[in-house]
């Protein structure tokens, strides 16, 4: 028996499904949540040099608040003490990473190296997450999980920076657990719901986006916050008992009555009742039946997975068509991911209120996996994606240009939905790539396109830090790269109701012309496809000429 039939006459998407999401979706929302408290944590507030502050000793204090000039213009030198005074109603304005570690002037560019510490853990982490395949989707998870639940705390124990910089390096490699947790989802659930689970899959993303803001606006002290992240991860201990091993890789690993187990824990929460035989040779009806649970090992020969063709990774550069489509989708990715993070770590990118910003945000990514689902859905993958990120592009360069004190309202609105459609057209690039790349090497490139773009998110930080030699430097930096990634698209072929291919394409192939789409010289032919056409026009040709005679 196929297992995609298994997973269908098991409930297909049924409370047992729905709560497996939900509970994996879980850890989607606690990486976004530690990546923007770190955003907030290290926002610069207003800060004074506490050794001219309220004295009479004649220093006088420099524009910056760095240096202390003595009276006459002699013996400037550095602040060695600072005072960060309470703003009413700016969050974290006394207490945060910069006032703890006085991450100011000369100590300023250890600041921006938080987040890039973070992004170089989370690429080890996805690197650790590659074992899965090994270990198994189940183990993968739980030590990513161990690993957040003992380092949350650890962000404000940390008494220096150095520390402070290593937890969060920690916090960086369990972030990667969500990309093992979205495979497992897809793993868990038929293939005819995997498209809709995989967008809401990211709305949980969304929640953590707009929690951050909240915590910070309930509780105010950095500590404090970092502390209350530890509540989230009791939801860990419900995951250990309710989430099974992924039944497909166990069977791909020949441990087939675990398997089989998983599929009859999963019916028997869904309210359904398999019969003893179902598994068995000749029994896969899937009916009501008696409770036996224990499987002889001839009965389980039926529990079928089709196995993905392999390929080296060097297939993906070696035929001039596809290098052309590999480099063009990492270049996408990695835009996309540099231009999404750089943005999300500016928590004034769309108002003055970093708590707002953090609510406004992710409130309008909300709609946007829906608006890449149907766009992408009927109007195809390439245009829908070029004119949403080249818009995206080009609203990203205004923004700074928009003045803050009097268009307001005009720049927050320019900006959410610069960022709003930005996050469709990543949503709509994420499916394109996978249909772009061949199965044989699919998920291998994936994963070093993935892996790039998290490179690329440990410089996306300092772009912002541009801001300091000029307001518009950061969107000019964002918003270009965008427009450039948007015209790249043009080199792509749209692959909307075209099969996958299965394995890379022959050098003939792709050194030729374009040809007709499916045709055997094309670069997307698929061979079993054309088999299957050509049999029936054939049968046709043949049933015509019965005919005539």
């Amino acid at each position: 028996m196929e297992y995609e039939k298994i997973l269908m006459d098991i409930g297909g998407l049924s409370r047992a499904q729905i709560l497996l999401f939900v509970l994996l979706s879980f850890t989607n929302l606690k990486s976004c949540l530690e990546f923007q408290l770190l955003a907030l944590f290290m926002h610069q507030p207003k800060f004074l040099c506490g050794q001219a502050a309220g004295n009479d000793t004649g220093w006088s204090v420099s524009e910056d608040q760095c240096t202390v000039t003595a009276a006459g213009g002699n013996g400037t030198r550095a602040c060695s003490s600072f005072v960060y005074p309470v703003e009413p109603g700016a969050p974290l304005s006394g207490s945060n990473l910069v006032s703890r570690y006085d991450l100011v002037c000369d100590r300023a560019y250890l600041r921006d190296l938080l987040p890039p510490v973070y992004f170089a853990g989370t690429a080890v982490g996805m690197v650790f997450g590659t074992l899965g395949d090994r270990l198994g989707r189940k183990t993968i998870i739980l030590c990513f999980l161990l690993l957040d639940a003992v380092s949350s705390p650890l962000p404000a124990l940390a008494p220096n920076m150095a520390l402070q910089l290593a937890s969060r390096f920690v916090k960086g490699i369990s972030s990667a657990v969500y990309y093992q947790s979205l495979l497992l989802v897809e793993e868990l659930t038929a293939e005819r719901y995997r498209s809709l689970l995989g967008n809401l899959f990211w709305l949980f993303w969304c929640a953590g986006y707009m929690t951050s803001g909240a915590l910070v606006a309930v509780i105010g002290d950095w500590r404090l916050v970092q502390f209350a992240t530890l509540a989230p991860c009791l939801v860990y201990i419900a995951i250990a008992w309710a989430v099974p091993e992924s039944p497909r890789w166990l069977v791909l690993r020949g441990r087939q009555a675990e398997a089989v187990a998983v599929f009859r824990r999963l019916a028997s929460w869904n309210g359904i009742r398999l019969a003893p035989d179902y598994f068995a040779p000749g029994g896969g009806g899937g009916g009501g039946g008696g409770g036996a649970e224990a499987d002889e090992p001839g009965e389980l020969e039926l529990v079928v997975v089709e196995k993905e063709p392999t390929g080296r990774l060097a297939e993906l550069f070696i035929y001039p068509e596809m290098r052309k489509k590999t480099l063009v989708v990492f270049f996408m990715l990695t835009a996309f991911s540099f231009t999404y993070y750089g943005l999300s770590a500016d928590v004034e990118f769309t108002t003055s209120n970093v708590v707002l910003n953090q609510v406004y945000t992710g409130l309008v990514e909300i709609p946007s996996s829906f608006i890449g689902w149907l766009l992408s859905d009927y109007l195809g993958r390439r245009w829908p994606t070029l004119a949403m990120t080249l818009v995206s592009g080009v609203g990203v360069v205004l923004v700074p240009h928009v003045p803050k004190a009097t268009l307001a309202g005009l720049r927050t609105g320019i900006a959410l939905f610069a960022k709003c459609i930005l996050t469709a057209a990543y949503c709509i690039m994420d499916l394109y790539a996978t249909e772009l790349l061949p199965t044989s090497v699919r998920n291998n490139g994936l994963f070093l396109a993935t892996f790039l773009a998290t490179v690329g998110n440990i410089v996306a930080p300092y772009t912002n830090s541009l801001a300091r030699h000029g307001h518009y430097l950061p969107g000019l930096v964002f918003g270009g790269l965008t427009v450039a990634s948007s015209l790249s698209l043009l080199l792509l072929p749209e692959t909307r109701g075209l099969p996958c291919r299965r394995r890379s394409p022959a050098p003939r192939a792709c050194d030729a012309a374009p040809r007709r789409p499916g045709s055997p010289n094309s670069v997307d032919f698929d061979a079993t496809r054309w088999r299957r056409m050509a049999t029936k026009r054939r049968y046709l040709m043949a049933k015509a000429r019965r005919r005539l005679d």
